[in-house]
């Protein structure tokens, strides 16, 4: 994720959850590329205390992200627990996983993909990364993604840390938490797509280009309904080149009236760099 930052705690109450060890290792890596002052719970898959460790996590709480990896099974009981606990509490929960590879034991798989739909019935957005993505990667796209497709731990890294900026957004345009989750907790469906693209020359088409081409995806942009979209830039008079950012990336979804949810950060110390992420969900009923 570059050169390490400090980042501090927004207004909006979010807290970040760790589950299993891979989840755990994950939020690890981020304290590490600075984000210090974000409030953290690691629980591991065996844990039998829940009630303590989520009456703990939710006090004060208006938000969880939860990451972990679903190759066992066990992650995804404790993601299902924590999420309808968190909607009881009007509490948005938003989780991010990670695909195992494939394999020839295809009970790994269909055990995951079971996992996969027992999550998505208890969350208001999930993210699916899948580790066989990564070695499709494009030279192109290799330094996009070089922090994050080590391995699992980096590429969940790599998501959590780029929705958490989405959602606390304080830059000159910034994204209201209340629209956030008022777009994804009425969604007809939890999946959601996760892009991260950048430009080095500071181009913002170029940087949505890549994003919609984000090689850990786990699948396109068509047919989606909602769209978040943040863009971060070192240049302050970029703001015509969000808006055309913003289209292209709206283009991908096959339609011109859809939600869409702006935010931008210019004039920020990026070294040149512009940075988009967007978050698409509210997808069509024949497009899961």
């Amino acid at each position: 994720m570059g050169a390490k930052k400090k980042i501090s705690s927004p207004d909006t109450k979010i807290k970040m959850i760790g589950v299993g060890e891979i989840g755990i290792s994950a939020l690890k890596h981020l304290r590490n590329d600075g984000y210090s002052d974000i409030e953290f719970l690691g629980i591991n898959s065996t844990e039998h205390d829940l009630d303590d460790l989520i009456q703990g996590a939710f006090y004060h709480t208006e938000a969880i992200l939860i990451t972990a990896s679903i190759g066992d099974g066990s992650s995804s009981d404790i993601i299902s627990i924590m999420a309808r606990e968190a909607k009881k509490l009007d509490i948005l929960c938003v989780c991010i996983v990670a695909y195992p590879l494939a394999s020839d034991d295809s009970n790994e798989s269909k055990n995951a993909d079971r996992a996969i739909e027992r999550i998505r019935s208890a969350v208001d957005a999930l993210i699916v990364l899948r580790n066989d993505h990564l070695q499709n990667l494009a030279d192109t796209q290799q330094e996009i993604s070089s922090q994050a497709v080590q391995d699992s731990n980096k590429m969940l890294c790599q998501g959590i840390g780029a929705i958490w900026e989405m959602m606390t957004n304080t830059g000159d345009v910034q994204i209201d938490f209340s629209d956030v989750k008022h777009l994804l907790s009425v969604s007809a469906k939890s999946m959601a797509i996760l892009g991260i693209g950048q430009s080095k020359n500071g181009s913002a088409i170029e940087a949505a280009r890549q994003a919609v081409n984000y090689p850990l995806m786990e699948r396109d942009l068509h047919g989606a309904h909602a769209l978040i979209i943040n863009i971060t830039a070192s240049a302050s008079d970029t703001r015509n080149d969000a808006f055309e950012a913003m289209n292209h990336i709206q283009k991908q979804t096959g339609y011109e009236d859809i939600n869409i949810i702006l935010g931008t950060e210019l004039g920020k110390d990026m070294g040149g760099t512009t940075r988009v992420v967007f978050l698409a969900t509210d997808f069509d009923e024949d497009n899961d």
